[in-house]
Parts: structure tokens; C-alpha cells; sequence
């Protein structure tokens, strides 16, 4: 966990999304952004380094993650998709999350 953010009066934990995925942490620039996830009854912050659109796929659309030969680790996403010849990723919160109770508050508390 990175942090906590206090919005509209609850405070929410920040997981940098890029760590969380194994890669180098996210830089701080101006154009950050914290997207905040709702799993159930639970709110989550994800620091990215930028947001370029926000797309709302048809069920339609949806296509099942092919699994990976000899693979053992939890898959990332649940489900691709495409849009304008781009392949974009629906990512697992159950993968991406820390568990339950986990720092995690609840929205109406």
C-alpha cells in the first residue's frame, strides 16, 4: 500500500498499480492520476500515471483471457477486449487487491 487519501470524508488506501504489477513504482508527475475502484462494499484508490479514456465495453465484446501454458500465477485480468485494433485488458480486482479487511474501509462508514 502506498498511502491513504481522505475523499469526501473517508479514508481510502492508494496502491500504486504499477508496483502491484511488478513494475518499477509510478513517477511522480503532474498528470498522476488515482482512480478509485469500488469491490463490493469496499473503496480502493490505484495510482497510475495517467488516464487517456475511459470506455465502457458491450457484454458482447467481452472475451474470455486464454490461459497460459505452464502457468501457475493467478491471472491479472479477467476478461480483453477490442477497440480501434487495441487489445485492452479488464483487470482482476481479486489479483489486484490486497484481501478483505485488508486496510480496506467501508463506503458508508
Amino acid at each position: 500500500m502506498l498511502g491513504m487519501v481522505n475523499l469526501r470524508g473517508s479514508v481510502l488506501p492508494v496502491t500504486d498499480l504499477a508496483q502491484r504489477l511488478g513494475q518499477a513504482p509510478t513517477e511522480d508527475r503532474q498528470r498522476n492520476v488515482i482512480i478509485v475502484i469500488q469491490k463490493k462494499d469496499r473503496v480502493h484508490g490505484l495510482l497510475v500515471d495517467a488516464v487517456s479514456d475511459i470506455v465502457t465495453p458491450s457484454p458482447d465484446q467481452l472475451q474470455d483471457v486464454p490461459p497460459i501454458v505452464g502457468g501457475n500465477a493467478p491471472a491479472l485480468a479477467d476478461f480483453l477486449f477490442v477497440i480501434d485494433e487495441e487489445m485492452i485488458q479488464v483487470l482482476s480486482m481479486d489479483s489486484i487487491l490486497p484481501e478483505e479487511g485488508g486496510g480496506v474501509r467501508d463506503m458508508n462508514e
